[in-house]
């Protein structure tokens, strides 16, 4: 319970600590590591794809460079 982010804001924000700081937050709140290779967003509702565009603006913007 509790582990779908689904508040766009929070999403970037925890991708952004995969990508800077090489860790994610769990529910608890408690810091793992984490060297994420590859990050994959899946939904198929209507924010999906909202999601996925602030995501990408939020690295560029960064200057976090997006292979695909």
């Amino acid at each position: 319970p509790n582990a779908l982010i689904t508040d766009h804001v929070i999403s970037t924000e925890q991708v952004l600590q995969m990508v800077r700081e090489q860790s994610v937050t769990n529910v608890t709140g408690s810091t793992s590591p984490l060297k994420a290779e590859t990050i994959c967003g899946n939904g198929d509702g209507v924010a999906a794809l909202k999601f996925e565009k602030k995501i990408s603006q939020s690295l560029t913007e960064q200057g976090i460079k997006i292979k695909a």
